[in-house]
């Protein structure tokens, strides 16, 4: 298990999220109806009714940028956005425990702990959420993260705050990362950085 066996398991992932998720046949939850609700003023172009309807659009927004330029419909195009972004988590959730472990099997520990979570066998894979844009700005983040603690770069420190934000115009919550890891890097750091200058690039969008 090593770097050749990754696109391997997120083939295995895309196959399965998408089999999950095309098995329901449309079924969806009441905030994806709201979600498209907004996607269809928003392909619309009434923009003004689009944003009275929901104060975080962007997850919407989205869903109308890829129907108008897909043609799809927009049950669909939520669908594959839905796919799509829950992959790029999985992909960056099992790029960080190869940074972190030299375990040959902790690829397919990982694989297993997403194949066997909630989101492949319960109903939340099907649903249209934000979340899963969320995870992907956040484990993204994780990812560019430690790669900063081992190769403290001003690349890597723009990364992974650039995926936060990424998180964050999905759901808000993931912003408070950006906030607190200034603060974090005070106490931990990369050896060979000194306390102000990583509080000062690891802060770098706040400035």
């Amino acid at each position: 298990m090593n770097n050749r066996s990754l696109p391997f398991f997120i083939l295995l992932l895309i196959i399965a999220s998408a089999w999950v998720v095309f098995d329901q046949h449309g079924i969806i939850n009441n905030d994806g109806v709201l979600y498209l609700r907004q996607a269809n003023l928003f392909a619309q172009g009434d923009i003004e009714a689009a944003k009275a309807m929901y104060s975080w659009p962007f997850f919407s927004y989205l869903i109308a940028q890829v129907h108008v330029l897909s043609g799809i419909s927009l049950l669909y195009s939520a669908q594959l956005i839905n796919i799509v972004l829950f992959v790029a988590a999985c992909y960056f959730f099992l790029k960080s425990l190869m940074l972190i472990s030299k375990e040959q099997s902790i690829l397919l520990a990982g694989f297993l702990v997403i194949l066997t979570s909630i989101p492949i066998l319960d109903d939340y894979m099907p649903m249209l959420m934000r979340d899963n844009g969320m995870w992907a700005g956040f484990t993204a983040g994780l990812y560019f993260y430690l790669q900063w603690y081992k190769s403290p770069t001003v690349l890597n420190a723009l990364l992974f705050q650039f995926c936060f934000i990424f998180g964050a115009i999905f759901r808000p919550e993931v912003i408070m990362l950006n906030l607190l890891i200034p603060i974090a890097s005070l106490w931990v750091r990369p050896a060979n950085v000194s306390r102000s200058a990583a509080f000062a690039v690891s802060g770098l969008l706040l400035w």
